[in-house]
């Protein structure tokens, strides 16, 4: 009858023991997994991120000076730190890229231009925080969107949920202070010896924890929505055909800028 029992225990201990391995293992692993998903979208967010640099890079070059950049966003209602930080990431890739559009003054080019580089920025401003939608090429008539900010940021948060709760709960030192006291002779021997985890469990803990997962200090800027520039058209002209006016000679020298580079990178 005893051996029964031992028999018994023994085997209920080790079905306790494997569930408890499943359950402790199976929680980091699928952490681990969530966490190189994000990483990996972290890492295609990032590209667009360059070229997003470029086209405020673009946009910024056209104001000839920092009073005529902040004066433009200012004029939109956002602050223009965040993207004159962003166009300093690129500040020498754009001219090449620009074409100077028609028009039967230079007044209405400089206009244009500034139109044309604005809206090809906010587009990619849009794409960068929201996404835009593409078919899906591994699934015939379905769509997939694009990695974005808002999307990171959402995975970020369900992802940090989970580190809280396995960093708290599934720590090492409880799994391995549980399964110890499975062995009442083991047990009664830590405690006779003072072997026991309370002085190892933090270092134990700390050096297997997860970090959270954080956009911003993956170097992610937090930008604001810009607006069509339809939707403010009659104040944005102004302020461009004033800037134009009062950097008269400046916009020749611009579009001279321009030319050449098209002409070099050609």
């Amino acid at each position: 009858m005893s051996r029964n029992f031992e028999s018994f225990a023994d085997g209920l201990k080790d079905e306790v023991v494997s569930e408890m391995a499943e359950t402790f293992f199976g929680a980091r692993r699928e952490l681990e997994q969530s966490i190189e998903a994000w990483n990996a979208l972290a890492q295609r967010l990032k590209d667009r991120v360059t070229v997003l640099a470029e086209r405020a890079a673009c946009l910024g070059f056209l104001f000839f000076d920092e009073a005529g950049e902040e004066g433009f966003y200012r004029l939109l209602g956002v602050p223009p730190g965040p993207f004159a930080d962003l166009a300093d990431r690129a500040r020498a890739a754009c001219i090449a890229k620009m074409r100077i559009p028609f028009g039967f003054t230079r007044v209405g080019r400089y206009i244009k231009l500034v139109e044309r580089t604005y809206e090809a920025f906010r587009k990619e401003l849009d794409d960068y925080l929201h996404g835009s939608w593409s078919d899906d090429p591994a699934r015939p008539g379905r769509k997939i969107i694009s990695p974005n900010l808002s999307q990171l940021r959402h995975l970020a948060a369900d992802i940090n949920v989970q580190v809280e709760k396995v960093n708290a709960w599934q720590n090492p030192s409880c799994a391995l202070r549980a399964i110890r006291s499975m062995d009442p002779e083991e047990a009664e021997r830590r405690r006779i010896t003072g072997a026991t985890l309370q002085d190892e469990d933090c270092g134990l803990d700390r050096s297997m924890a997860f970090s959270p997962v954080d956009p911003a200090a993956a170097g992610f800027p937090d930008l604001p929505f810009l607006p069509s520039w339809e939707q403010g058209r009659g104040r944005l002209d102004r302020y461009v055909r004033r800037l134009c006016e009062a950097h008269a000679d400046d916009v020749a020298g611009l579009f001279m800028a321009i030319r050449a580079a098209r002409r070099n990178r050609s």
